[in-house]
């Protein structure tokens, strides 16, 4: 099984970045897990309170339960990953059955941040988006898709995602083995991805 992890920050392009990587792929059967599957679930917590957790660090996604379930899959496995509720911020009732594939494909904003994770990747890709792209993105996104009012995202994003980001993603940038630059057009970054991807598969014998 060739892993491998995207990063980059919060509106980066991630999501879209492996979704057209997919759909390129020579390999029949693949999987995408998103570090967003694994956030804690605050059902416990009294909704006015669960928009004040920094859901933009580590400790807010169960990434023991990740990396137990990439370790399962890699086993041949298959497992059952969670969903989560960005509306109510708790994980909903239903899980989504995985099987094991010859290719895996993980994305989330912190998952060079953990080493144990890391170090599971077989290619590491960070996506550097300029950061007022990343911002419109994610208002876009959190409005439109989550159901946030533009005030809760702009507030969002100076109290937490953008600190975090600067702690915990951008320092990991450099430790990628392939950077999609800013001034990169998507098919060269596409074309450079795939030749990476095609030097780790196996090679017949």
């Amino acid at each position: 099984m060739i892993i491998v992890g995207i990063c980059g920050a919060s509106g980066s392009g991630k999501t879209y970045l492996t979704q057209k990587i997919i759909k390129h792929l020579a390999f029949s059967q693949h999987n995408i897990l998103s570090q967003d599957y694994y956030y804690y679930d605050q059902s416990h917590i009294h909704p006015k309170k669960r928009v004040q957790t920094n859901y933009d660090h580590p400790d807010a996604i169960d990434f023991k339960l990740l990396i137990d379930h990439i370790h399962m899959l890699k086993s041949g496995n298959t497992i059952q990953h969670p969903l989560y509720d960005f509306s109510e911020h708790t994980r909903k009732a239903k899980s989504v059955a995985t099987p094991p594939a010859p290719i895996l494909m993980v994305e989330g904003i912190l998952i060079f941040a953990v080493k144990e994770l890391k170090n599971l990747f077989n290619l590491k890709i960070y996506v550097d988006t300029p950061e007022e792209i990343c911002f419109i993105r994610r208002l876009e996104r959190d409005v439109q898709q989550r159901g946030r009012t533009v005030e809760s995202v702009i507030a969002q994003y100076h109290r937490t995602v953008y600190p975090m980001f600067l702690e915990y993603v951008q320092p990991f940038k450099n430790e990628a083995d392939l950077i999609i630059k800013k001034n990169w057009t998507f098919d060269y970054a596409l074309k450079r991805i795939m030749a990476c991807l095609n030097e780790l598969r196996p090679r017949e014998t």
